[in-house]
């Protein structure tokens, strides 16, 4: 059973690319990920996954 917390690829997709392009005009990761939580209403914890991987995939 999945958990309803879990995004689907495609809004992980979509959360990632957010963060690359925040990444791309040199937010700092702290910064875009405390906007993608605002954005998403998600943790910042959450989204400092995002920018992570956008970091690893960049």
């Amino acid at each position: 059973m999945a958990r309803e917390d879990c995004v689907d690829s495609i809004e992980y997709a979509r959360r990632v690319n957010a963060a690359a392009d925040l990444l791309a005009v040199e937010v700092s990761v702290t910064e875009a990920a405390r906007v993608l939580a605002a954005r998403f209403r998600v943790s910042v914890r959450q989204t400092h996954r995002h920018v992570e991987q956008a970091v690893v995939q960049g």
